[in-house]
């Protein structure tokens, strides 16, 4: 039995991780990622999953913002090892930039279709990853002195901001993909509204608008079930204060 995660001790996490490592090394040789159809790996995926035990049961401070951004940085690292699997040998090197950018669009696409069953796991983790950390990132922008808010600090900050967006607006773009299982679409949907406000108070005015607008129109044809969720998104987004990181 692994050891129950705390702020301090996530040791847990990083070892199944490490074990998950193994197993896409050794699945590369087949050309395929690691499937939840194997018992091993899905007990690893469960794992790595887990936001009651590593997200939720922690109390994360200030002082843990490096431990939980390793967390989150492992967690977006598993979910792109899905995302851009076999990138390499479907790219031309010698191809002009916009074919470039075509093929990536079509690999994610198949890829988030081949691996949705992974995918509808560790996912809403990194969402609820970010989630987290944001809270712990806005506190910490909040307690630096003028002097001490540098060039390097705002642009580390500039750059958190957008990676989060574009992990949140990806994840919409997702769950508005109707020839996707509508299961991994509703646990994608569950955890942006789960944290939608904490997303919303990083994001600039005109960012949350795009996000808005996004939520808007797929919940047009969306499933029912998906509707509940892309409202409460929809309602953070609406949010019109903007204080915080939001102004930076």
């Amino acid at each position: 039995m692994l050891p129950a995660a705390n702020a301090h001790d996530l040791d847990a996490y990083f070892r199944v991780n490490s074990q998950f490592a193994k197993f896409a090394s050794d699945a590369a040789l087949k050309q395929a990622m690691p499937r939840v159809v194997a018992a091993d790996v899905a007990a690893v995926v469960k794992t790595l999953s887990d936001s009651q035990r590593f997200l939720d049961a922690p109390r994360y401070r200030l002082s843990d913002m490096g431990a939980l951004m390793n967390v989150c940085d492992k967690a977006n690292a598993l979910v792109m090892s899905y995302a851009l699997f076999d990138l390499k040998g479907s790219v031309d090197p010698k191809a002009d930039p916009a074919t470039v950018s075509r093929v990536v669009v079509q690999v994610m696409e198949r890829n988030f279709r081949t691996y949705q069953d992974e995918l509808e796991l560790l996912q809403p983790f990194l969402i609820r990853c970010l989630g987290k950390e944001i809270p712990l990132l806005t506190e910490f922008a909040s307690s630096l002195k003028p002097e001490e808010l540098t060039d390097i600090r705002r642009a580390g900050l500039k750059q958190a901001q957008q990676g989060m967006f574009e992990t949140l607006y990806g994840a919409l773009q997702i769950a508005s993909n109707s020839s996707l299982k509508e299961s991994y679409r509703m646990r994608l949907l569950r955890a942006i509204a789960d944290n939608a406000r904490q997303f919303s108070s990083l994001l600039t005015l005109p960012v949350r608008q795009q996000v808005l607008t996004l939520a808007r129109s797929t919940s047009e044809t969306a499933p029912t079930a998906l509707r509940k969720y892309l409202k409460e998104i929809g309602d953070a987004m609406s949010d019109r204060n903007c204080i915080g990181l939001c102004k930076s």
